[in-house]
């Protein structure tokens, strides 16, 4: 019985620890990326609103050429953006996904985001 009652307790303990770990981690609304969009946001401006638990790809790294050999899981909407952009920063949570697109000069000029 007492094992029983120790697992119960770890188990609680780590649901409720990631739990509060996803609680931090970005899912900005359309409006929001919308309105980082119209005002030209930079990516330093960017990250510092949404947060810096983020993956950046940018072309000419092996990050991009990690993307580019992945690009089989990344969603169909998404993947006509990846030539057009020189730098793309990706959020993710357990609920949703989120694409940003940025400009030669690191201005963000588009974003997908949808649910997973």
């Amino acid at each position: 019985m007492l094992p029983r009652l120790v697992c119960l307790l770890l188990l609680a303990g780590v649901i409720g620890c990631g739990s509060l770990h996803f609680e931090n981690l970005p899912e900005p609304s359309r409006e929001q990326l919308q309105q980082l969009v119209d005002r030209h946001a930079r990516q330093t401006e960017v990250t510092a609103e949404l947060g810096a638990a983020f993956t950046l790809y940018a072309k000419g790294t092996d990050s991009w050429r990690i993307l580019e050999g992945s690009l089989e899981r990344v969603p169909a909407e998404v993947r006509p953006l990846i030539p057009k952009y020189p730098k793309i920063v990706f959020y993710t949570t357990s609920y949703q996904y989120t694409w940003l697109f940025f400009d030669g000069t690191d201005e963000l000029k588009a974003f997908r985001i949808g649910s997973q």
